[in-house]
């Protein structure tokens, strides 16, 4: 290989990508990226940036939801870290949270319980509270649906597009080779080895390990699909949001309910979400999804009945049923490093992504056990 050729060629501007390449290059390793569209795109631009945890009693050890506890303690310092290296401030907060248990929900005590049991196991910090610490706590949010709710006061939260151009900056400034507009086509492979990729415009990119980062369309790589079969299964997932402009301080922690949520930035806007549509990768937005979220968001915030969202948006996740994500050497090649399937927690998963795959380039041990999320080839 030439004098050229970079240590690492990530396949994926998302991110999970970035993540990956500012492990890699404080490692002191040459990178490139290349991405389709542009960096931090899509889904890591589309998403609402929660970072929190609803663990559940483990079950094996380690499990998902030790994945991403140790993810989110790397968030403050990665925030702190890229906010003095790029003067861009990735607006990390830790707000707090509160999962709402609606009145008449047969199962609402049984999952409480369970969650209250999986965060006192693992030291997530958590208490069931009642509507009048509710309305201390949110006195516009409406309470006569209420059961009750936990409180988790260590869940945050991130502007996602500022945590993307930061990364984007930093690795820039790290001398990382980045390149926009570059489809990959396909893989460049050396019998089991991996030496670059070929973009659909015909120009070839050679490097010493390769790391598809592709999120949805991580499937479409035929040689990765075929060695790992699980990412056939990986599939694009829409999710449309929505978001309103509201006074500083309305709503000022994370509320979640129903699989749903409403993010408040400190600013004042407010994000509703989410829809989980599986429509392949058309993104537009529908009059059903919109009028869904804008109904969840005036039940709990009833403020907002006479407001009109100042803009709503879709994109596609990287759907993945069962364990996720998939991280980790693709079985039977040389080189070849694979990262997807986060489904809805790519943002809080990233940076520790990043980290696993960045030790593993190096040739050191990852920051957390991965067994359960390598990818397995067929015969596994």
């Amino acid at each position: 290989m030439s004098a050229s050729v970079s240590d690492v060629l990530i396949v994926g501007g998302g991110l999970v990508g970035l993540a990956t390449a500012d492990a890699a290059l404080r490692r002191g390793l040459s990178v490139t990226v290349l991405e389709r569209e542009r960096f931090g795109a899509r889904a890591s631009w589309a998403g609402a940036g929660m970072l929190n945890n609803r663990p559940w009693p483990r079950t094996q050890d380690p499990d998902y939801h030790d994945l991403m506890r140790a993810s989110l303690r790397l968030h403050e310092e990665w925030a702190e870290r890229l906010r003095k290296e790029t003067e861009i401030d990735p607006g990390h907060v830790v707000c707090g949270a509160l999962e709402i248990f609606v009145a008449g929900d047969p199962q609402a005590a049984e999952q409480s319980a369970r969650l209250l049991e999986g965060a006192a196991e693992r030291g997530v910090r958590a208490e069931r509270v009642g509507r009048d610490r509710i309305r201390e706590l949110e006195p516009q949010v409406e309470l006569s649906a209420i059961d009750h709710a936990l409180l988790y006061p260590d869940d945050g939260q991130v502007r996602n597009p500022r945590l993307a151009k930061a990364l984007i900056a930093s690795c820039r400034q790290r001398g990382a080779r980045m390149l926009e507009a570059a489809e990959v086509a396909d893989l460049a492979l050396e019998g089991a080895r991996a030496v670059g990729a070929v973009t659909s415009d015909g120009r070839r990119f050679e490097a010493k390990q390769v790391v598809v980062c592709a999120g949805a369309w991580t499937g479409t790589f035929k040689e990765l699909a075929q060695r790992v079969p699980r990412i056939q299964r990986i599939e694009p997932v829409r999710g449309q949001l929505v978001c309103y402009q509201t006074e500083p301080g309305m709503l000022t922690r994370l509320l979640t309910a129903e699989h749903r949520y409403l993010v408040p930035r400190p600013d004042g806007l407010l994000l509703v979400g989410s829809t989980m549509e599986r429509v392949g990768f058309d993104t537009t937005t529908t009059p059903e999804g919109q009028a869904e979220l804008r109904a969840f968001a005036e039940r709990w915030l009833p403020a907002l009945v006479d407001r009109e969202p100042v803009q709503g948006w879709a994109d596609v996740r990287p759907g993945l049923k069962g364990s996720h994500p998939i991280m980790g050497p693709v079985p039977g090649m040389t080189g070849l490093f694979v990262a997807a399937g986060h489904f809805r927690n790519g943002i809080g998963l990233a940076p520790l992504t990043g980290e696993v795959l960045a030790a593993l380039l190096a040739g050191q041990k990852p920051p957390i056990p991965i067994e359960p999320w390598l990818p397995r080839a067929a015969q596994d």
